[in-house]
């Protein structure tokens, strides 16, 4: 009886390490975002946002708590000042590829009557 408990003890161990193998080979390097949020023509600001923004592999990720009838996302490159402006239909998760990963860029997403914007970048 001891030698089976001994032999699932280390059945268990065996697949517990390779399970938190397995999680650790899937973890990516992500950037979030950090968002200002106000309501358009008030000072009314929230503290806990409906939508998380954040950078993996020079694309932008937004996603959107409550889903939106319809949701602008702009980007702008302040180096040279280009605009990707994207509009969506009922949006829960978009991805936005962007050009340089070194220019500083500011995005803004827009639904209803709430604003939400930031700056970042790709570099860590």
């Amino acid at each position: 009886m001891r030698a089976n408990h001994l032999l699932l003890m280390v059945f268990l161990l065996w697949n517990l390490c390779s399970f938190s193998f397995s999680l650790s080979a899937k973890i990516t390097d992500t950037k979030d975002i950090e968002l200002e949020a106000e309501k358009r023509g008030s000072e009314d600001q929230r503290s806990l946002l409906p939508v998380r923004a954040w950078v993996e592999n020079q694309k932008v990720y937004v996603t959107f708590a409550d889903v939106p009838s319809v949701a602008t996302v702009t980007i702008a490159n302040l180096n040279s000042g280009e605009q990707q402006v994207e509009t969506y239909v009922s949006p829960t998760t978009v991805c936005i590829p962007i050009a340089s990963a070194t220019a500083p860029y500011t995005i803004t997403i827009c639904y209803g009557d709430l604003l939400f914007s930031g700056e970042f970048t790709c570099e860590e």
